[in-house]
Formats: structure tokens, C-alpha cells, sequence
């Protein structure tokens, strides 16, 4: 046996015996391509795929209403990767709309609600369980759209692979970060009511930010970038219009709506936690003074001492509106596009008009509201939508509309300049708290219209029957839990209430029913009854029913009489027929003998 001084003559002698071949890596890389047989070969599938999809065009119009989609006519998905958790935009001819599978769907839905009843801007939203018809033809008629891309097919289960989804508005309209600064002179533009408006509300959501303390979208007290693609303003587009029309930045053609807040973000500070209180403490010493130069300046304006025309001061010197610089300086960094005073006076008006809002809603609204939004256990899976519920921080909003109020008390005079140069026509929105009251959420709104339909029932009159058959077969009561309608379509009722019951039915059927009992008791001719008589023709009914009650009575006691004695009759019968068979069985005995023998 041969003998090694050291490891590495043995490795060279043990190599020496192997092949080369064998010594070199024969690691083949997979081709990067799919399976199967080749582009050009003639043996391929004649198999047509059920749906093509075509490229989603972001220049669509959105659907009529977000209650009505035709899910099984899907011709375009996209994938949307800007806010929290992406969403996913669904196109058909009828327009385009937004599905999201969020983990706060819960609270996504109670600030959506909270901005509605403090009139911020924001895009409509409806949300769908788990168990409700409408969610598994959602999921079915996506995953069967995306089925032949895997890659897209797969990013649309990861979204909707939720509990709940959220059915939104589809705004087509571009962010700040792909404006450019011909665009944002447009949007930016304060001439004309409708510019002047759109700033005005793009406040409104700023100062809604701060009271949620959302540092997802404006760097204004937060120590962050900001997001530009959580604030968008809506372009008014047609069915012709295309997405590189709608993206190109010199393509001015197009008219612009409003400012719309797309995602707020939910900031999870503990109160409780040291950790959590200096953060708080620290963003309310930041709240407070923004609040206080915010103030400062716009008292300024409305004292003469600063012309936001020519920024300048009364002796004409040099003065700028300071207070929103970061807003500017945002705008700026993604637009290119500076922002005069007169621009920003606008916006500053916008904040201090939400401010005055959420402190006239107050905390205790705000709290009432909370309550309502959780469901119950048997309702709600695994308890992710109570769960969810519970990390919103009151005591934070609390805070904060207390510093609210501390700065309205101080600057009365500079609100209520503000609301005369506004018109007062941004106020809350009190009657969609109402409704909330009213037990009119969306998980509800179903359980109150059976309970509705059941009462119709036990009412026991043909027309409302007829029209709920009617109802039944057009299928009018939704499946599902519904966005409400911005005309406030789904106010409870009263049961005792029969005007507010009536005016219901004509709502849902399109039937007046004064107009069909009138046609059906010919009330034309008691036009000009007193109340005097219609009084008494009420005594007369009363009287003629008692009449007829008794006339039924007497009728049902002569019945029952008849009925006894026909029954006697036919007794006296049956016994008769008895005696004569009695006295004819000995003559027969007799003939029968006589036969015999």
C-alpha cells in the first residue's frame, strides 16, 4: 500500500484515477422557457382560452354605481402597487372598479365613514363578507379571468385572500408625482370657483390627516417622504380616452375634478407604553405649532397686514405665507412647480374649514360612532373585524380635537371670517351620522329590510303582497351588504311611520300607492270631504263591519241548525229502511222452503 506524507499528494493520486469528465461541473442551466412544444411547431393546442384579457386602460370611466358591476364580463385586471396593501382595478364595458382585500378592512371603513361626515373627499367604498353571494362570484370570476396568466393570476389570490373586500370607486386621474408642472399649473389654479375649490378640499384632507395622525401622504408633520400616490385628482375622461393620453404629462387637454384621499394609513401608537406616550406628546407639540402659525398667518390676511396677491406686507415689504412650506416644498419636488400665496391661501382655508369640523362632530359623536361598527361574534370570522376595530386609538383623537378647540376658542374671529368667505358650504355632514345611529351600516341594512319584508307580510294586504312578489322577482333587495347611494336611499323607517313607509315603497317599486288605492276606492268624488266626515264615514264602516260581523253570526247559527236537522232526517231514514228489511226477511224464508220443496 502506498504511503502519503500529506492530504494533498492523496488527493492528486485519487484524482489521477478518475475520469476528467466526471471531475468538471455538469450543472445545465433550466432554459428560460416555458414547456412544451415550440413557437413555430405545428402540433400546438387548438384550445382557445375561455377569456383573453385586454391591457386595462386607466383613462376608463368608473361604473354608473358601485353596486352594479358585471363580474362575468371581467376584460381587463391590473395590479396596483402604490398604498398600503395594492389594490386591483377590474374593467368591463360598463366602466372600471376597484376590489381590495386590506387586513384593516375594519378600519379602513370606519374613517372612510368619518371622512363622509366631515366632508372630505374621498371615493366610495362598499365592503362584502366572506359568506355573502356576491364575494364567491367575485373570486370565481377573477380567478377564472386570470387563470392563463400565472403571474397575475397569482397576484390576484394574494389580495384577495381576505375575510372581507372592499368594493371601491375607480377615480381615473393622476398623483403629484406623475403631474409635472404643466399640469399643476391647471390643478394648482385658483381663478376660477371650481380651482378654488379643489385646494379648499385638498386642506380639508390635510387637516383630516393630522387628526388621525397619517404621515402616509404629506410631509407636514411628520419626519418622512411622504407619499404623492395617496392623493389624486380626479381627470374627467370618456370611453376614447387612453392611458398614455392620460399619462402624458402635456397632454392638456383633459378638465380636472376634485382631490381625492385614496388610502389612509391607521398609526398604531400605544398610548400606553412610555415609548408610545413620547411619541404622542411629541406629534401634539408639533400639532400645536403648526396650528399656532397656521393661525397667525391666515389672521394676518384677514387683518390686511399681508396682500397674498403680491406677498407683500402694508409697508410693503416682503412677506410670504409660511405656515404649510412643507405642502409647497412637496409640491414642488415632485411637480417642479412653485405655488403662489394666493394658491396657498386656498388650502390653508381648506385646513382650518376641517379643523372647525371635527370640532364641531366632537369626541363624543366620534366614540358613539365606534360602537356601532362592531358586529357580532357569529357574524364576524375568527374575530378579525372586532379585532381590527380595536386598534384605533380614541385617546389620540381625543388629544387631538382638544388642541382643536383650544386654537378655535383663541382665533373665533379668524373662523368665522373664514366660514363667511366660504359660504358655509363645507359643513359636517350630520344626517350620515344619523343613519349610523339609525342602525343603517352596511352589515345591518339586509337584517332591517327582512324584518321590513316580514311586517309587509304580516299586514295581510294584497297590493303590498303583489308588490313584493313583484320585488322577489326582479330581485331588488341587494345580497350583499351595500355602499349607500348619495341620496340617501337607505334611510330606516319607522313601522308606525305609514307616509314614510308608503314613500319606501314608491322608492324601490316605482308605485304610488295613494294613486292605486284612490283608483281602486274612487276617492275622486270625496275631494272635498270635511274631516267631520270622514269621521263618520269611519263609524259608518265601523258599524257596517258589526253588521256584518252579525249577519255572519246568524248566518253560521241558521247553517248549523239546517246542519242538524238534515242529520235527523237522515237518521229517521236509516230506520225505516231498518224495519222494512226486518219485515220482509220472514217472507222470504217461507218462498225460499216452498222452493225447495
Amino acid at each position: 500500500m502506498k504511503k502519503f506524507q500529506n492530504i494533498e499528494e492523496y488527493t492528486k493520486y485519487r484524482y489521477s484515477f478518475q475520469d476528467k469528465e466526471q471531475r468538471e461541473a455538469r450543472y445545465v442551466p433550466y432554459p428560460h422557457q416555458r414547456p412544451g412544444p415550440e413557437k413555430n411547431s405545428t402540433k400546438k393546442s387548438e384550445i382557445q382560452p375561455d377569456i383573453i384579457l385586454r391591457e386595462f386602460n386607466y383613462a376608463t370611466r368608473p361604473v354608473p354605481s358601485i353596486r352594479k358591476f358585471d363580474w362575468e364580463g371581467i376584460k381587463a385586471v391590473a395590479i396596483s402597487e402604490s398604498g398600503s396593501q395594492g389594490v386591483i382595478f377590474v374593467e368591463s364595458d360598463d366602466g372600471a372598479i376597484v376590489v381590495k382585500g386590506s387586513q384593516d378592512a375594519a378600519v379602513d371603513y370606519f374613517l372612510y365613514k368619518l371622512k363622509r361626515i366631515l366632508n372630505v373627499t374621498v371615493p366610495q367604498m362598499r365592503v362584502i363578507r366572506w359568506y355573502d353571494n356576491e364575494f364567491k362570484k367575485i373570486i370565481r370570476n377573477l380567478e377564472k379571468a386570470t387563470f392563463c396568466d400565472e403571474t397575475l393570476g397569482r397576484r390576484v389570490t394574494s389580495r384577495i385572500d381576505m375575510a372581507y373586500l372592499q368594493i371601491q370607486e375607480y377615480i381615473p386621474g393622476i398623483s403629484i408625482q406623475g403631474m409635472g408642472p404643466h399640469r399643476a399649473a391647471l390643478v394648482f389654479d385658483h381663478i376660477t370657483p371650481e380651482s378654488r375649490d379643489r385646494l379648499i378640499r385638498l386642506g380639508m384632507i390635510i387637516a383630516f390627516d393630522t387628526l388621525i395622525n397619517n404621515s402616509d401622504r404629506y410631509p407636514l408633520l411628520w419626519d418622512n417622504g411622504g407619499n404623492p400616490d395617496n392623493i389624486m385628482v380626479k381627470m374627467k375622461t370618456t370611453f376614447l380616452n387612453k392611458t398614455e393620453q392620460l399619462r402624458d404629462p402635456n397632454n392638456l387637454t383633459f378638465d380636472y375634478g376634485k382631490f381625492y384621499a385614496l388610502d389612509s394609513g391607521l398609526s398604531c401608537v400605544n398610548s400606553k407604553s412610555e415609548q408610545g406616550l413620547r411619541a404622542l406628546s411629541k406629534y401634539y407639540i408639533k400639532l400645536e405649532n403648526f396650528l399656532n402659525e397656521l393661525f397667525l398667518d391666515m389672521k394676518a390676511v384677514m387683518l390686511a397686514q399681508v396682500d397674498p396677491m403680491t406677498g407683500t406686507g402694508r409697508n410693503g415689504e416682503r412677506k410670504k405665507l409660511n405656515s404649510i412650506n412643507q405642502i409647497t416644498s412637496f409640491v414642488y419636488q415632485h411637480t417642479l412647480y412653485h405655488m403662489s400665496d394666493m394658491q396657498i391661501l386656498q388650502i390653508m382655508i381648506g385646513i382650518i374649514v376641517g379643523v372647525e369640523n371635527a370640532c364641531q362632530f366632537g369626541i363624543d359623536r366620534i366614540q358613539e360612532m365606534y360602537q356601532r361598527f362592531f358586529i357580532k361574534e357569529s357574524d364576524d370570522w375568527r374575530g378579525f373585524w372586532n379585532e381590527n376595530l380595536r386598534r384605533i386609538n380614541l385617546q389620540m383623537y381625543n388629544d387631538c380635537i382638544l388642541i382643536y378647540g383650544k386654537f378655535r376658542g383663541a382665533y373665533i374671529d379668524v373662523i368665522k371670517w373664514v366660514k363667511d368667505i366660504t359660504l358655509n358650504q363645507y359643513h359636517i355632514r350630520i344626517e350620515e351620522f344619523e343613519q349610523i345611529l339609525n342602525g343603517d351600516l352596511e352589515f345591518e341594512v339586509i337584517e332591517q329590510s327582512q324584518s321590513k319584508i316580514e311586517e309587509l307580510n304580516k299586514s295581510g294586504d294584497p297590493l303590498i303582497n303583489s308588490l313584493l312578489e313583484q320585488q322577489q322577482e326582479d330581485q331588488v333587495l341587494p345580497q350583499d351588504i351595500n355602499e349607500q347611494e348619495p341620496q340617501n336611499q337607505n334611510e330606516p323607517i319607522d313601522p308606525n311611520d305609514n307616509e314614510a313607509l308608503h314613500k319606501r315603497i314608491k322608492e324601490i317599486f316605482d308605485v304610488d300607492l295613494d294613486e292605486v288605492h284612490n283608483n281602486a276606492l274612487n276617492q275622486s268624488n270625496y275631494q272635498g270631504v270635511d274631516s267631520q266626515q270622514q269621521n263618520s264615514s269611519q263609524l259608518n264602516k265601523q258599524n257596517n263591519n258589526k253588521n256584518s260581523n252579525q249577519n255572519l253570526q246568524q248566518n253560521s247559527s241558521q247553517l248549523q241548525s239546517d246542519q242538524a236537522k238534515n242529520i235527523q232526517k237522515q237518521e229517521q231514514q236509516q230506520a225505516q229502511n231498518e224495519q222494512m228489511q226486518q219485515s220482509q226477511l220472514p217472507q222470504q224464508q217461507q218462498n225460499n222452503s216452498q222452493q225447495k220443496k
